[in-house]
């Protein structure tokens, strides 16, 4: 039985159980990679952002949310006749058709559609004058008001907009008519520029499908008005009940939180106790009703005021003048082998560019080393030279080496051995070479470099032979 018949035949409440039992999915057909890779990398790149990281980043392996959703819809959607209809109602639910770019806040102004359309010969300068009104903001009277002029192209041209003048819509233009230009303008942007200047599908819930369910239903052949009806009867209708999602190694959790999100009946476990904890509270904490996740942040609220009364008691993170510590900023340190010089090693001494925050090395010469200053409001040629810092492409620079090229960091750590007349000490973190013998130098670490190689033995051979130095 074919798809098409399948969909055919329904019940009131949606497709008949087994309908498509044997009919063919959507993602065996086909798959928009590219735009779903531009939304998971979008995904990616809202770090904190992101719906699940809230319980913490421990689980790097995490799934982007919108390719479990975009999987979980491929392997329900039946594929049809219609490659072409079968690919819009998945963009439709997925809200990445352009439709769906004006509800994730995606609104072109007046401006844009005219700036993109004229230049293509899509809209006239006639048109234009119908749909559009120049607006200044004058001064009458003592009084700021605002005037409205007819669309000019020449005006248009010399327009610059601000909080005194805009292009705006006529006041005669509907909803609807709006809806049309926008969705014009919108065809001339390409699909990283959409994504890269709208809100994420899942930042928008509801209001994502609205207006989409009359389409899905009658190319589905289902009567669902939400996202979880629709998948329960695409379930009834594939396996005979709702689908039920099963993921054994569920690590971060994203695939049964999206499971559920979306309306499967979802089991989830894994070896990992730190997976399961994640899992457990992306499902109560995370995907709490309302009214449960108003009382979790309640008590989130409580344990934070009290910690912070027990620091303030205590003094912790206080200096004498009652200020508190939000960031603490490390480097380590490294001997220059030219000056004998601890050298704090950064690629770049600026802490703050929006309010010019910078560090700056004060050298000490009784023991040649350099303290570190904080200035604040800085002028821009100061934050300029703080942009160097002391590590410059793979080199070591600093104020007290005449060399101003510096020196090659991989000679200060030894990866072609160092003669024992130039040992190079790192210290602050713990990690790097910390002594040298002869053409051998040993590491805390549990590497041993010689001659240019480098090979890994137990921090017990690397004491061991550290003694015997």
């Amino acid at each position: 039985m074919s798809a098409d018949v399948a969909i055919a035949s329904r019940t009131t409440s949606g497709l008949d159980p087994l309908l498509l039992k044997n009919a063919p999915s959507f993602v065996e057909v086909q798959f928009p990679v590219g735009r779903l890779s531009a939304e998971a990398y979008k995904e990616r790149k809202a770090n904190l952002g992101q719906t699940l990281t809230a319980l913490g980043s421990y689980w790097k392996g995490r799934k982007p949310l919108i390719l479990c959703r975009a999987v979980m819809l491929g392997c329900l959607l039946p594929a049809t006749n219609n490659p072409a209809k079968d690919l819009s109602i998945f963009l439709k639910l997925m809200g990445m058709d352009d439709a769906a770019f004006l509800r994730r806040g995606l609104v072109p102004k007046p401006s844009e559609i005219v700036g993109r359309l004229m230049p293509v010969g899509d809209i006239a300068s006639d048109e234009a004058a119908r749909l559009f009104v120049i607006k200044r903001r004058v001064t009458e009277e003592k009084k700021a008001v605002w005037v409205e002029e007819p669309f000019d192209l020449d005006a248009f041209q010399n327009l610059v907009e601000d909080r005194s003048n805009y292009l705006d819509w006529d006041d005669g233009i509907g909803d609807a008519e709006r809806d049309k230009w926008r969705l014009r303008a919108l065809d001339t942007y390409t699909y990283d520029e959409k994504v890269k200047r709208a809100k994420r599908p899942e930042e928008c819930e509801d209001a994502l499908f609205d207006g989409i369910w009359p389409q899905i239903n009658a190319h589905l052949g289902t009567s669902a008005a939400s996202l979880s009806e629709l998948v329960g009867q695409l379930g009834v209708a594939r396996f005979g009940h709702r689908p039920r999602l099963a993921d054994t190694f569920c690590g971060g959790g994203s695939i049964p939180f999206e499971g559920a999100r979306v309306g499967c009946d979802v089991y989830a476990s894994d070896l990992n106790p730190i997976a399961c904890m994640l899992t457990w509270g992306a499902f109560n904490m995370i995907g709490a009703v309302p009214e449960r996740r108003a009382e979790i942040d309640e008590a989130q609220q409580e344990i934070v005021a009290a910690v912070d009364a027990e620091i303030i008691r205590l003094g912790i993170e206080h200096d004498e003048e009652g200020n508190r510590a939000k960031a603490y900023l490390y480097c380590i340190e490294a001997r220059c082998p030219k000056t004998g010089w601890m050298v704090p090693m950064a690629p770049s001494w600026v802490i703050s560019k929006s309010r010019n925050v910078v560090a700056k090395l004060v050298p000490d010469h009784a023991v040649k080393r350099y303290e570190i200053e904080i200035h604040a409001g800085v002028s821009a040629d100061e934050m300029k030279e703080a942009e160097k810092g002391t590590v410059r492409d793979g080199r070591l620079v600093h104020p007290m080496n005449p060399e101003r090229s510096g020196v090659e960091i991989k000679t200060i750590r030894g990866d072609f051995g160092i003669p024992a007349a130039t040992p190079a000490i790192v210290s602050g973190s713990g990690i790097g070479w910390t002594s040298c013998h002869g053409r051998t130098i040993y590491s805390k670490s549990g590497f041993i470099a010689s001659s240019g190689s480098r090979r890994r033995v137990s921090a017990r051979v690397a004491r061991k032979l550290s003694s015997q130095r």
